[in-house]
């Protein structure tokens, strides 16, 4: 019988304990350490918990090991849908913005148009009353004139 790996309630039973280190660490990845106990075969447990054997922890280490490298992966692919999304997005956004832009600048030449004729009707009007004047001073003098001689 190959000694097993325990997991308990409060930690994992793994490495063999040597007298200068009772309760030995286990490295399951570079950023998690848990003390570990080894028990020999026959042992009474000293608290509840499940047993491991060799095979179903060197899944579990490597389950703990590649979590980094797949959750990345996972942000990765997050990240390429959302990107495509957004390009999705800002396509129908553009094409929604097309036409008003298209209708904005037809009714911006439209108004400078317009402007362009209330201008035009202003000045024609002010060389009209100019004429007027011009032509109501000469008929005045004439009648002033032709009554006075």
């Amino acid at each position: 019988m190959s000694p097993a790996f325990v997991l308990t309630l409060s930690g994992l039973l793994a490495a063999p304990a040597t007298p200068e280190n009772p309760t030995p660490t286990l490295q399951v990845t570079p950023e998690l350490r848990i003390s570990a106990e080894f028990l020999e075969a026959g042992t009474r447990v000293p608290r509840p918990g499940y047993f491991l054997d060799r095979q179903n922890m060197r899944l579990l280490l490597t389950e703990a090991a590649t979590a980094g490298a797949a959750c990345d992966a996972r942000v990765r692919d997050q990240q390429t849908l959302c990107t495509e999304q957004l390009a999705v997005a800002a396509a129908n956004c553009a094409a929604q913005l097309a036409p008003l832009t298209e209708r904005i600048s037809e009714l911006q030449a439209r108004e400078d148009d317009l402007v362009e004729a209330v201008q035009a009707t202003e000045r024609a009007l002010a060389r009209w009353q100019i004429w007027t004047y011009v032509g109501g001073g000469a008929a005045l003098s004439a009648i002033t004139y032709l009554a006075i001689r």
